[in-house]
């Protein structure tokens, strides 16, 4: 092969290398929350078909948040988003991931053995700082599908219908024992 075949056949290979690159950047920027760094639906999809739907699904949905919404404005809400996103994610127990469903909702998916519950409610036993020097405490309520639940859907309603008959019989958030 010649000199030129060589470059051009090298420059191919560079190409392609630099359009399977950004191919894969592509597909992290759409399957990634820009605000908390996590997974996003899309994202929670496909770890939900590589574990083939053997792992455990915990719904979250945040006690308190719109009132900061409320009182704070949407910047200062996102900036108390993305401090319970780093918490709760710090708090995974191993091989468990975290991905923000949307709005104050995340969902963990966990190894079918383990309960992240005590662990996330430990996560936000401590008040998050506002920028203004305030703090606020957050609780979370907690709903679950077990492993082998099926589809995606499925185990997410079965956790979001969990998450509600919890909060029916009980008159507050899960809280750090």
């Amino acid at each position: 092969m010649s000199r030129l075949a060589w470059a051009l056949a090298a420059t191919g290979w560079a190409m392609a290398a630099a359009a399977l690159a950004a191919a894969g950047r592509a597909r992290r920027t759409a399957e990634t929350d820009p605000l908390t760094g996590l997974p996003n639906r899309r994202g929670l999809a496909r770890a939900w078909q590589r574990a083939r739907g053997d792992a455990s699904l915990h719904f979250l949905d945040l006690s308190g948040f719109r009132a900061v919404n409320g009182a704070h404005g949407h910047a200062v809400g996102d900036r108390v988003l993305a401090e319970v996103a780093r918490r709760l994610a710090a708090a995974l127990p191993a091989g468990a991931m975290l991905a923000r469903h949307g709005g104050d909702e995340f969902v963990v998916l966990a190894p079918p053995e383990a309960d992240p519950a005590p662990a996330l409610a430990a996560a936000l036993a401590a008040p998050v700082r506002l920028p203004d020097g305030g703090s606020v405490t957050l609780g979370l309520w907690l709903g679950a599908a077990p492993a082998g639940s099926g589809s995606l859907e499925r185990a997410l309603a079965a956790a979001v219908a969990d998450m509600r008959r919890r909060r029916l019989a009980a008159s507050a958030p899960v809280q750090a024992a």
